[in-house]
């Protein structure tokens, strides 16, 4: 099959929003997605992130998106993949692995120095997947968040901690 992977256009993105909602639905976490299809638009006109498309016949049938970072450490910019998804009937085609091919040739070409991404550790076929890409999984880090009523309250920190 010949399936086109280029930069996302505004006219994709009611298909991407599609593709969104089958990623939760398959990370079992559809009750956290509040999103709406204008955050996207507005987010991708504002330049939030970018947004990579594959497209089968002009159907959009996988995205992923990312943003740039910065490494104090490296002193250098990276990027951060937040999502990378294939609709089920068109994986395994070389899709995944060429679009994340096109964010190292834009950190290769911009003198980037780090990729990053998370992954649900019970997905273990993605994560055999990034290793035979050459990833490496940073057990030694820990995904830190802050969320809903606990954002709200770091808002109003004074300096004492409440025990």
């Amino acid at each position: 099959m010949n399936y086109k992977i280029q930069q996302a256009e505004a006219g994709d993105i009611k298909d991407v929003y599609r593709l969104i909602r089958e990623l939760a639905i398959f990370e079992k976490l559809e009750k956290l997605m509040t999103s709406k299809e204008e955050d996207f638009v507005q987010g991708l006109k504002e330049g939030h992130f970018q947004l990579i498309v594959a497209k089968l016949e002009g159907k959009v049938v996988g995205y992923l998106l990312y943003y740039y970072t910065y490494s104090t450490f490296l002193g250098k910019k990276g990027i951060y993949m937040e999502d990378i998804y294939i609709s089920p009937e068109h994986r395994e085609h070389g899709i995944g692995g060429r679009m994340i091919k096109m964010l190292a040739n834009e950190c290769k070409e911009n003198g980037y120095k780090r990729m990053e991404w998370v992954c649900l550790e019970w997905n273990y076929k993605a994560i055999t997947f990034y290793k035979e890409l050459g990833a490496s999984v940073k057990d030694e880090w820990k995904l830190l968040r802050i969320d809903g009523e606990e954002l709200e309250k770091l808002a109003e920190y004074d300096g004492k901690i409440e025990k």
